[in-house]
């Protein structure tokens, strides 16, 4: 294949709800698998999915791309989202067998809900309600241990990818009466507010 047809190349297809492997529990990488060809293939089709300009996603966990390991991928630099939130840009970062804590002292009916999507379930969104502090730990792709506190929009999408793990998808925790098309975005919210 040559460099130019490698551009129009497209990632691995995201698994769409329905899918019985977006059900199912991830199994754990083996710490001693990391430097072989099998996870730089994992890896490579997960940084092949961020690097598309098909999927504008901010987060990915493996299975979503067939892959039933518990690895999850994250980046945040999409230049207005980072000045909507007030938050500092996060390069991609892949975590390894990622152990999530939550570490948010409020009781979940006050935690805020917020509008998720999910490429799984593309062109809808819904309300989910998060805890806004967690703790992660894992592995890095060198099987470093890591350690990563997360607040706000982090905190929020890395509970997203882990339940991709647990095999949740957003749809299971989400507020029923918040689901919606993308098309809908920001149309109805004052309609919605003035009819209650």
């Amino acid at each position: 294949m040559n460099r130019i047809s490698g551009w129009f190349k497209r990632p691995p297809a995201v698994l769409r709800a329905g899918h019985p492997s977006l059900r199912l529990r991830a199994e754990p990488v083996n710490p001693a698998d990391l430097p072989t060809h099998k996870l730089a293939r994992v890896v490579s089709d997960m940084r092949a999915v961020f690097a598309s300009p098909y999927t504008p996603v901010v987060g990915l966990a493996a299975p979503q791309i067939g892959h039933p390991l518990r690895i999850i991928a994250y980046r945040v630099e999409d230049a207005a989202l980072l000045k909507e939130r007030k938050i500092a840009a996060v390069p991609l970062t892949f975590l390894v067998n990622p152990v999530l804590t939550i570490t948010d002292r409020a009781p979940q009916a006050k935690w805020a809900a917020e509008y998720e999507s999910c490429e799984s379930v593309p062109q809808y969104n819904a309300k989910v309600r998060r805890a806004n502090e967690v703790k992660v730990e894992g592995l890095d792709l060198d099987g470093e241990k890591v350690t990563l506190h997360a607040q706000g929009f982090l905190a929020k999408v890395l509970q997203h990818e882990v339940d991709h793990l647990e095999g949740r998808l957003y749809i299971d925790i989400m507020d029923p009466k918040s689901f919606r098309h993308d098309k809908y975005i920001d149309k109805y919210e004052v309609y919605a507010t003035r009819s209650r």
